[in-house]
């Protein structure tokens, strides 16, 4: 079983009601494929198979500038 969060309309809106006070902290808990899964869109896919956090690198690359 795979756990993870969900958030939803009801949860954001108890988060912003408990008026907490202090700077807010994002943290990514990503966990990635040993070869990165291109089927979904294949003309991206590089010509040799890389892990998935490579293909998150690249995308990180990508989208940062």
């Amino acid at each position: 079983m795979t756990n993870y969060l969900e958030p939803t309309q009801e949860s954001g809106r108890a988060l912003v009601l408990r008026r907490m006070r202090g700077e807010i902290v994002m943290l990514n808990l990503l966990r990635f494929r040993e070869v990165a899964d291109y089927s979904a869109a294949p003309e991206l896919a590089p010509e040799t198979a890389i892990s998935g956090a490579a293909a998150f690198e690249l995308y990180i690359a990508h989208s940062l500038p």
